[in-house]
């Protein structure tokens, strides 16, 4: 440790420029929503084990709205693997997509609310999502 805490290391960190993910963020979301278009209610299973194409859309899309729900407080959002949808797939994930930008260009980036990692800010969220 360091004086001021911390380790030299981690304070390190704070040299480097805070990178803005969003702008990735959209191009990635949009690029996934245009391949979601092309996947049936019923496809076959994809090379994901017992998940099929449609399933991988749903999962995605609910994994924007818990990361979405996540920064609205402390607490961890409730979340469903593999969500039970009831309208076609794309329209989930593009509802799922815009929830997720919406509330992450409403929000402070610096606004403190749950995370799984040290980074407790909604930032935290917008590079999360990229790599999701």
């Amino acid at each position: 440790m360091t004086e001021g805490g911390g380790s030299p290391r981690r304070r390190g960190l704070a040299r480097f420029p805070v990178v803005d993910a969003l702008p990735l963020l959209h191009r990635l979301t949009a690029a996934f929503r245009e391949e979601a278009g092309r996947v049936p209610s019923a496809a076959a299973p994809a090379a994901l084990g017992r998940w099929t194409a449609a399933d991988l859309v749903a999962h995605l899309g609910g994994v924007h709205r818990w990361a979405a729900a996540n920064t609205r407080g402390m607490t961890r959002a409730e979340r469903h693997n593999v969500p039970a949808i009831t309208v076609r797939p794309v329209k989930y994930y593009a509802e799922s997509r815009q929830i997720l930008l919406d509330t992450l260009a409403e929000l402070d980036p610096d606004q403190p609310c749950y995370t799984f990692a040290q980074d407790r800010t909604v930032r935290f969220w917008h590079r999360r999502q990229v790599h999701e």
